[in-house]
């Protein structure tokens, strides 16, 4: 109970510097927030799809090789 506790403060944390971070950019690169939020979302799917397409691939390769 105690470590999801903190584990749950340690993410709210995180985010907030995150969001800090965000912002720091944003003013430093005078871009739009909402602009480098959508373009780090949009990465995020793509990076999210590239994992999808190669844990098949792992999979047959492990299987393969324990053979």
């Amino acid at each position: 109970m105690k470590r999801d506790r903190l584990f749950f403060e340690n993410t709210i944390v995180n985010t907030m510097e995150i969001e800090q971070k965000l912002k720091q950019l944003a003013k430093k690169h005078k871009i739009p927030e909402e602009l480098l939020k959508e373009a780090i979302a949009l990465e995020k799917d793509r990076v999210m799809y590239a994992n999808r397409q190669c844990v098949p691939k792992l999979i047959k390769a492990i299987a393969q090789h324990a053979e």
